[in-house]
């Protein structure tokens, strides 16, 4: 049969609130998809030859610069535990920050980010004090 330890082991893994790493993917991903549709519309703006220093203005404000900051939010997620409430801001910033220019990677990306985001927000070490062990 099935060790009941190994499966508590294997859950615990992937719960929300023992680590902080399921809201760090979360962001990432929604980053990532949001700088693929910002991306994509640049790319489409250049080979339509509809370029001016506004649309590429508007693209890196609205799409690139905030997926940077929501990959960022969700590094600093992962790497840095004690920063999860700033990260959670910042993810959650950049992916309003997104809605201006690529609809926030066509909603699914903003979706993933602000939930990732919140999911920061809400976490919170055992015992109240935030652990350094992996």
């Amino acid at each position: 049969m099935v060790n009941k330890e190994k499966v508590k082991k294997f859950l615990s893994y992937f719960s929300v609130f023992n680590r902080n790493r399921d809201a760090a993917v979360i962001s990432i991903i929604g980053g990532i998809i949001t700088m693929i549709v910002a991306v994509i519309i640049l790319d489409l703006i250049i080979i339509g030859k509809q370029i001016s220093e506004s649309n590429i203005i508007l693209i890196m404000i609205g799409g690139i610069i905030p997926a940077i900051m929501e990959i960022a939010g969700g590094l600093a997620m992962w790497f840095r535990e004690r920063l999860n409430r700033i990260a959670g801001a910042i993810v959650i910033l950049g992916s309003l920050l997104s809605l201006l220019d690529t609809e926030g990677g066509l909603a699914i990306g903003f979706f993933l980010s602000i939930f990732g985001g919140l999911m920061s927000l809400m976490y919170h070490s055992q015992n109240g004090r935030f652990s350094t062990q992996d």
